[in-house]
């Protein structure tokens, strides 16, 4: 049986594809069990789906409504699926102060009433230093400057282990900011985990937030008590950038690739 058709047979309802560029898959559609119109998520992957579930049930702000595991037949990998209310999501298309401040609200609620579990690899970002530097073999000059680190990663741990965590988005942008009925709304919790602040501002404010008039809105708004060293600052710019290499090496992204390029660039200039 094909994802669509089980999904259809679980909501009750006629659901069609929204096309995405993505490793999910998305469908929408009316459905007689819930009795409204839903949006459905299917993941193929177990710990992204529980992200979405864990997170989905703990922010007061989720549209969240339900998360099924479906197994299949033996050959078949089991498939996961987040259904959601159905959203008018209009795009931020104006960029400006008032915005920065309802976005840093909207990210400061979500950071503080998600849950995700804590594990000991949470609180250390040497692990996930080690475990993003082992997924692939990366180009000499990335290799370079993880060894430019090591001299300093026991003091930047210590660091990073003493600063507070909160939930951390993962995969925070106005492409998953959206405004439903002129209020800010936050979507999407694949990549939801323990985390501090600044692990989700790295891209956020290198990609989108490039004015620095609009980063310091954001900034003043939300706060800057927990603000990190440079030091820490630049080894999350160097974990973001090996983040970025390997996904557009599976998904081209021509100005994505080129964000990873410029951070391994600052990461170069302050090491050196």
């Amino acid at each position: 049986m094909s994802p669509q058709q089980i999904v259809s047979d679980w909501i009750k309802g006629e659901v069609k594809l929204v096309p995405h560029s993505s490793p999910h898959t998305h469908y929408t559609g009316y459905s007689e069990r819930y009795n409204q119109q839903v949006f459905i998520k299917v993941l193929y992957n177990k710990s992204k789906y529980e992200a979405e579930v864990e997170t989905g049930q703990s922010y007061v702000q989720s549209p969240f409504i339900h998360g099924l595991e479906v197994q299949r037949t033996r050959s078949e990998t089991p498939l996961y699926m987040i259904i959601s209310q159905h959203l008018p999501l209009v795009e931020v298309t104006a960029m400006n102060e008032s915005v920065m401040k309802e976005a840093a609200q909207l990210v400061k609620t979500f950071h503080h009433s998600a849950q995700r579990s804590l594990d000991n690899d949470d609180l250390s970002i040497i692990k996930r230093l080690e475990k993003e530097v082992t997924k692939h073999s990366y180009e000499e000059k990335v290799i370079q400057l993880y060894s430019l680190f090591t001299p300093h990663i026991a003091k930047i741990d210590h660091e990073y282990r003493r600063l507070p965590k909160v939930t951390i988005h993962g995969d925070l942008g106005f492409r998953n900011m959206y405004s439903v009925n002129k209020k800010l709304v936050l979507i999407d919790y694949e990549q939801a985990r323990p985390g501090i602040t600044w692990e989700d501002f790295t891209k956020f404010f290198h990609r989108e937030l490039r004015n620095g008039t609009l980063e310091d809105a954001f900034l003043t708004e939300y706060g800057r008590e927990h603000e990190p060293s440079d030091a820490l600052k630049h080894l999350l710019y160097y974990i973001e950038a090996l983040g970025i290499i390997r996904y557009t090496a599976s998904f081209y992204d021509e100005a994505f690739a080129n964000l990873g390029e410029e951070l391994l660039h600052k990461v170069k200039i302050f090491l050196t």
